[in-house]
């Protein structure tokens, strides 16, 4: 008798302890893992990227499922693989995020060997609405301890939308060397800012730095830069009295090697609603950057001023 109430007060026990206390921290794990879906900014479609009609893309071809090839591509996580949608083209954007932060891209952050402390990376918006910028500060240290440092500035780009990625540059006039540990801070500044994202930029050409002949021509430049130039349409419903082009190139590492920005080439004062208008061309003369340049991969964002 006393054995069969010892069994059914340990049964209780199990009962009441610990099978909610596995339950909780299963489901607790479960919160940690859990990230929201984002629904991404448009993609622009092919009439809008060209300033064409929509029906001269149409075709009579009727897919009753994706191709193989589109199945196989859309398994990848998105921020593994490029996306193009409005005011941004490029990789590092994703649609599951936690909601509640902005983060430093950690993997992209490039960081000279020698001279001055500098970096250039990526950030990336993780919260569920739009923020206007994100601010990022870098404290160094030296191998005591000791502060040598304090250095801050905004993402590049402004109105970030959720999951979207963003180029930062930090720049003090300490010594890489003497910098052994860095502490970093990042935190969003303000929700919106007057500016419009919905706009796309093509890339005309990419011509690399160091290279006498391209396309069949003898280049007219020594010593040769690297040359970007683009254009951009205007696809939201207001005029923008400016634009600004950013860009941010990539290495085959994932390091961010430069960033660059660029307004609107000299003869154009603004940009109509659905029009078009081109970029001041980047130029690189520094061949240990163009050099560098030739190998990476181009992120393009673009603001519009109304």
């Amino acid at each position: 008798m006393v054995k069969g109430k010892r069994r059914i007060i340990f049964l209780l026990f199990v009962f009441l302890f610990i099978i909610p206390v596995v339950i909780t921290a299963e489901s607790i794990d479960e919160i940690k893992l859990n990230k929201i879906k984002l629904k991404m900014p448009k993609e622009p479609t092919p009439g809008e990227l060209y300033g064409m009609d929509e029906s001269f893309f149409k075709t009579n071809v009727v897919l009753n499922e994706p191709p193989e090839s589109v199945k196989e591509a859309d398994k990848i996580p998105l921020e593994k693989r490029k996306s193009f949608f409005m005011g941004f083209e490029g990789r590092f954007a994703t649609d599951q995020v936690k909601g509640d932060e902005v983060i430093i891209l950690q993997d992209t952050l490039n960081i000279p060997d020698s001279g001055k402390w500098k970096i250039k990376g990526l950030v990336r918006n993780e919260m569920t609405f739009l923020v206007k910028n994100i601010k990022v500060e870098a404290v160094l240290y030296d191998e005591n301890g000791k502060i040598l440092d304090k250095v801050n500035g905004n993402s590049k780009i402004k109105n970030i939308r959720p999951g979207e990625a963003a180029p930062v540059v930090l720049e003090s006039d300490i010594e890489t060397s003497k910098v052994k540990r860095v502490e970093w801070n990042v935190k969003v500044v303000g929700t919106s800012a007057e500016v419009d994202r919905d706009g796309i930029v093509l890339i005309a050409d990419a011509i690399p730095f160091g290279v006498p002949e391209y396309k069949g021509f003898k280049r007219q430049d020594p010593p040769n830069p690297y040359t970007l130039i683009t254009t951009l349409r205007n696809l939201s419903k207001k005029d923008w009295r400016s634009a600004e082009l950013v860009v941010a190139w990539v290495n085959p590492e994932g390091k961010v090697v430069e960033v660059q920005t660029a307004p609107l080439a000299e003869d154009y004062n603004g940009v109509v609603a659905g029009g078009s208008a081109v970029f001041q061309d980047i130029i690189i003369h520094d061949p240990t950057v163009g050099l560098q340049l030739n190998e990476s991969e181009i992120m393009t964002w673009v603001v519009g001023y109304p």
